[in-house]
Order: C-alpha cells, then sequence, then structure tokens
C-alpha cells in the first residue's frame, strides 16, 4: 500500500467516525425528535360505528268495507197511560236503531292490535243540529276485523194522543198522519220532534294515528277530516 492509498484510507475512516454519509441532523432548539413509527408495531383496534336506527316501517292503508244493515223503528207505549172521564191519554216514544257490517284488511301483518271505531250520528228535527250520540270501538289483535256494530237506541218523537181505544195500536205511523182508534173514529194526537239517525262515521286507528275514514254519508265523511279533534274527544269520552 502506497502513500496515497493509506492517506485516503485514513480519511475515509475519519468520516466514518463522524457520522458522514449518516447523518441524522441535530434537533433544532425546542423542537421534539421526530418520533420512529416501527411498522411493526401492534395498532390500536379502531372503533366500532354506532349502530344505525332502523327507520319505522309505514303502516299500510287498510282495505275498508262497511255497509248499514239494519235502520229500525218503533213505538213504545209509555206507562202510566191516564184514563180520565171515559177518555184515555196515551203517550208512545219513537225508538230508533242501526247497525253496520264492517269489514277491515290490513295486507301486511301488523306490530300491534288496532281499533274500529264507529260514531253513530243523529240530527234533532227541531234544532237541525248534528252530533254523536253513540261511539262503539272494537279491538283487533290480528290483521283483520269482522263484525256487525249496533248503534243503540236514539229516542225520536213522543205522540200524546186521546181517544176511546179499545186496544192499543201496536206502532205509530213513522211518517206522520193521525191514529185511530179501534171504533174507526180519528183520534186528536199532538206530537213532539225529537231525533233521527243520521249515519254513521267509521275511522281505523293504529297507534293513535287514524288510517282510514269512512262514512255512509259524504257530508260526515268530510265533517270527520275536517274536525278530527271532535271525534277524538267523543272517542276518550266514551
Amino acid at each position: 500500500m502506497n502513500f496515497y492509498s493509506t492517506l485516503n484510507l485514513a480519511i475515509c475512516l475519519i468520516l466514518i467516525g463522524r457520522g458522514v454519509g449518516h447523518a441524522v441532523p441535530d434537533p433544532q432548539p425546542g423542537t421534539q425528535p421526530p418520533a420512529v413509527v416501527n411498522p411493526r408495531a401492534r395498532q390500536p383496534p379502531a372503533t366500532p360505528a354506532a349502530p344505525s336506527t332502523p327507520r319505522p316501517q309505514p303502516i299500510p292503508s287498510p282495505f275498508v268495507s262497511a255497509k248499514t244493515n239494519m235502520v229500525s223503528s218503533k213505538s213504545v207505549v209509555e206507562p202510566g197511560s191516564l184514563t180520565i172521564g171515559g177518555l184515555t191519554l196515551t203517550q208512545t216514544q219513537l225508538q230508533r236503531e242501526m247497525s253496520v257490517t264492517v269489514s277491515v284488511r290490513f295486507f301486511a301483518p301488523l306490530p300491534g292490535p288496532f281499533e274500529v271505531q264507529c260514531f253513530f250520528m243523529a240530527k234533532n228535527d227541531t234544532t237541525r243540529l248534528h252530533y254523536i250520540f253513540n261511539v262503539v270501538e272494537e279491538e283487533s289483535k290480528k290483521s283483520t276485523f269482522d263484525g256487525e256494530i249496533h248503534s243503540g237506541t236514539v229516542l225520536g218523537a213522543t205522540r200524546d194522543w186521546i181517544g176511546i181505544p179499545l186496544a192499543l195500536p201496536e206502532s205509530t205511523p213513522q211518517d206522520g198522519g193521525k191514529l185511530v182508534d179501534a171504533t174507526g173514529k180519528t183520534v186528536s194526537a199532538d206530537t213532539k220532534m225529537a231525533s233521527k239517525i243520521e249515519g254513521w262515521v267509521l275511522r281505523v286507528v293504529y297507534g293513535g294515528r287514524v288510517l282510514k275514514v269512512d262514512s255512509n254519508q259524504p257530508h260526515l265523511t268530510e265533517l270527520a277530516n275536517r274536525l278530527p279533534e271532535l271525534f277524538d274527544a267523543a272517542a276518550k269520552a266514551k
């Protein structure tokens, strides 16, 4: 090895001893040295995403079929008829009833029971006011309901009449007219108007939500859709 070779070797050893070629710069004052990341280090597990809340499924609109099945009226002779001087004072009370045949179908199962509410409407012959005289509620835990709903009795006109009947008549004419006693003579009568059954409103309710409204009269359907709070109050007061 000659002189120059020995000198180059010495210079290389000095440079290697000082870190030349692989030097790491000293950190600046006030700064942290760069972190060394070990690619083999175990990373913390990722935080699982919060489960999404499922959207409530919409309740399908039911198929409803309802029809008036019966409208009946009868005159009931009130007890306590008076006989004065051979004349008999008798009072008859006209009573009306109605029933509705109802069929409700859901084409998908429901999470819970639903209600069928039937509001029976009447109209006062004197004041011409409409009102709800009875509310009937039925509950079904299935996806269907079939049944006949009865209105109960509405008291109609009362009629006081005087005559000399040998036997009381079985019924009173429903649309006015006069009574005739057993002797064929005309009997004096005084009629006081009361109420007549006007119709019914049907509502299908699930979870406090009205899903369907039906009626035998278009103006009653319009009334139920326009004033739902009126029917809600009637159902709660039942």
